[in-house]
């Protein structure tokens, strides 16, 4: 149902889907202000469960202490930026084709690193790195530390940053078909791929047919892998 809903979306029109993603994007950055500022305030007040004061250390990229530690940060790099080269792979449908992509890439990149940056650290003033309740080193909260705090962080608005986390599952898979589709698109021009991946629609003009194959390949390739292992994704 939701890729077809996504599919939707693409036949309906780049402008469509460029408000959609405009609106799930303030949501979510709204989100994330309201955490980081919520959190902060948090710990200078001395209200935080486990307060940790600021070290510069953080931010030394230097300063891990095993590899395997190293490489899972690796694995949470490629994460962050997964997405932000849409504007790349549709910058012959932007209104200054020469200009502006590049420039959206580029802030994209600083914006994402601040962001996440920003997030990481008020998370660890407010909760610690503790193996106890909402610190970070808990595992029962690793797969959704905004689960955990939200309530205790937020009280009867803690539902919000749930919205958001769902928020971000959407956009991200929106962002994920738009370049796939784009790209095979190009390919079945310079028939790399089979010509029918070439075919636009003729009233929404948009990839329709690579649209639906990458759709589907995506839910296969995921709904395969969980089946196996989760750890693998």
């Amino acid at each position: 149902i939701f890729i077809a809903a996504m599919t939707w979306i693409s036949w309906r029109g780049v402008e469509i889907g460029e408000r959609i993603q405009n609106i799930l994007l303030g949501i979510q950055y709204l989100a994330l202000a309201i955490f980081v500022i919520a959190a902060l305030w948090q710990f200078f007040s001395g209200s935080a469960p486990h307060p940790t004061e600021f070290d510069w250390n953080w931010l030394n990229p230097f300063a891990f202490t095993s590899w395997t530690g190293f490489t899972q940060a690796v694995l949470l790099a490629l994460f962050i930026y997964w997405g932000w080269d849409t504007c790349l792979a549709l910058n012959e449908e932007t209104k200054d084709p020469k200009r502006i992509p590049g420039r959206a890439a580029l802030l994209t990149t600083v914006i994402l690193l601040v962001t996440y940056v920003g997030v990481t650290i008020a998370a660890m003033m407010y909760a610690g790195l503790g193996e106890e309740g909402v610190g970070l080193g808990n595992e029962a909260n690793a797969d959704d530390f905004f689960l955990a705090v939200k309530d205790g962080l937020l009280g009867p608005f803690g539902w919000f940053l749930m919205i958001a986390v769902l928020i971000s599952a959407v956009s991200s898979t929106q962002t994920t078909i738009l370049p796939t589709a784009r790209g095979t698109l190009s390919m079945g021009v310079y028939r790399a791929l089979p010509e029918r991946f070439k075919h636009v629609h003729p009233r929404y003009k948009t990839p329709s047919f690579s649209t639906l194959v990458m759709g589907i390949v995506a839910s296969v390739y995921y709904i395969g892998m969980t089946l196996i292992s989760d750890n693998i994704l």
